[in-house]
Parts: C-alpha cells; sequence; structure tokens
C-alpha cells in the first residue's frame, strides 16, 4: 500500500476516526496457559488438596495501535486496558510484564477447557471477557451443556466458541457457538479448507484454536498444498496448534 503524507495534515478529529477504524479491524486472538509454578500469584489449582500456585501467562503482543505513534497511542490507550487478567509475553531480558493489553469488546480470548476448572471468578478482569474461545478435548464436550450454562458465571460473555478435533486423520472438526443473549446454539463441523488462509485479512480475523497433537500438526503442514498455511503452538501446550477454519456463515471473530 503506498503512503499517504498528507495523514497529518488532517483534522485531529477525522485522524482519531482513522486510528479507531484501524484499530477495530484488528481484533486480536488472545492465547492464555498456565505457567510456570511461583510463590505469589492467587489463582489456586484445585484438586488433592494441593497448595502449589501457577500463574496464568499469554504470548499475545502489544497491540500495534500502542507503539505506532504517540496520537496513535492515545487513541488506543483510551480503548484498551491494563488487564491484570495474565502477565504478558517475555521481554529481551527474559521477564514477563503484570499485565496484558486487551479490548474487550473486540479481542476474543482463547483457553483451553482443562483451565477453566481451576480458575475462578474471582481472577482479575475475568469476568469482563466478552469473546471466549474454548478448545476441548473430544471427551471433554460433556461438560458443556448446550444451554451454555456453564459460562453464566461470567456475566459480560456475549459469546463463547468450543472447537474440537473430530477426526485427526481428516482434519474434521466441529465448532460450537453460544449466544449469552439469545441462548442459541449453532454447531458446525467440517474439514478445514488450506485454500481459504490465502486470504490473509480473513485467515487473521477468523482463525481458531483446535486441539491436535504435535504428530498430526506435523503431518498436516507437510501435506498442506499452500504455503501460507503455518503452525504455532502455545507456550506450555505442546498439543495445540493453531489451524485455519472454514469460514462459517454465521461464525464473526
Amino acid at each position: 500500500m503506498s503512503t499517504f503524507h498528507l495523514f497529518p495534515d488532517l483534522p485531529p478529529e477525522l485522524r482519531r476516526l482513522i486510528w479507531e477504524y484501524f484499530m477495530y479491524m484488528q481484533p486480536r486472538i488472545v492465547d492464555t496457559s498456565w505457567g510456570e509454578i511461583i510463590n505469589r500469584v492467587e489463582v489456586p489449582i484445585d484438586g488433592l488438596g494441593s497448595s502449589k500456585r501457577r500463574e496464568i501467562i499469554s504470548r499475545a503482543p502489544t497491540p500495534t495501535i500502542l507503539y505506532i505513534s504517540r496520537e496513535s497511542r492515545s487513541v488506543g490507550e483510551s480503548h484498551y486496558r491494563r488487564s491484570p487478567l495474565c502477565r504478558g509475553p517475555k521481554s529481551r531480558e527474559g521477564q514477563r510484564s503484570d499485565f496484558i493489553w486487551l479490548n474487550f469488546d473486540i479481542d476474543t480470548v482463547v483457553t483451553h477447557a482443562s483451565q477453566l476448572c481451576p480458575v475462578r471468578p474471582e481472577v482479575p478482569d475475568w469476568n469482563l471477557i466478552q469473546r471466549l474461545h474454548v478448545t476441548a478435548d473430544y471427551d471433554q464436550m460433556d461438560d458443556f451443556p448446550p444451554d451454555g450454562s456453564k459460562f453464566a458465571e461470567f456475566g459480560a460473555l456475549k459469546s463463547v466458541d468450543i472447537s474440537y478435533l473430530l477426526a485427526p486423520r481428516t482434519g474434521l472438526m466441529e465448532l460450537i457457538r453460544f449466544d449469552m443473549k439469545t441462548r442459541d446454539t449453532y454447531v458446525h463441523d467440517g474439514a478445514h479448507d488450506w485454500y481459504w488462509a490465502r486470504d490473509d485479512r480473513r485467515c487473521l480475523r477468523q482463525i481458531i484454536c483446535v486441539l491436535i497433537s504435535p504428530r498430526t500438526a506435523d503431518k498436516l503442514q507437510t501435506q498442506a498444498p499452500t504455503p501460507t498455511v503455518k503452525y504455532s503452538r502455545m507456550a506450555d501446550a505442546s498439543s495445540l496448534a493453531l489451524l485455519p477454519f472454514q469460514n462459517p456463515s454465521w461464525y464473526s471473530a
């Protein structure tokens, strides 16, 4: 795209609208996972009377709008908040920040079904999440009632997506969406579409997490007919990979 050199000459109000449009065109997928055992985090681990404590971490980078310019950062800070929901990615010095930037209006928080049990609503900002995506094992699907009642304690939720792999050999996946306002449930299943990932903007907006084994991920990566399809495993979950999913007509990031 060619540079628009007259942008600084536009009225401040118009520039702000452009920055906001830029921001809302980039909703983020914020992965979360359990990190290393530490001594100071408030989140307990349930089961067997364990007194160990761990932290919730994310590898999601700082939103682009926060470091383009002073003006863009000013706009971004009016929409993003420093959330203590989880700790951010490591810096060059190897230290994690005590917060992560989140815009709860547009960002989707991704977690695994096994993380929902030990995480309680008292976790800071957990009940501010509006869009939640849960990856699950096939045998965990019985834990999710069809009315979405499992998520009722998180009052701000607008939608919950649950994805799991039906057939590792074929890549057949199922995506379930709960609309928390209407209590409607949508189900879509089908094979992933490799060529669908060629539309980069669409891919970034619609990509979801699916639980597969590392061996399956490597095999699918080898068989992919286009080099634009990439896999990215999460920090401490060696069995988790990112797959592009064929876009159902009702699905929106």
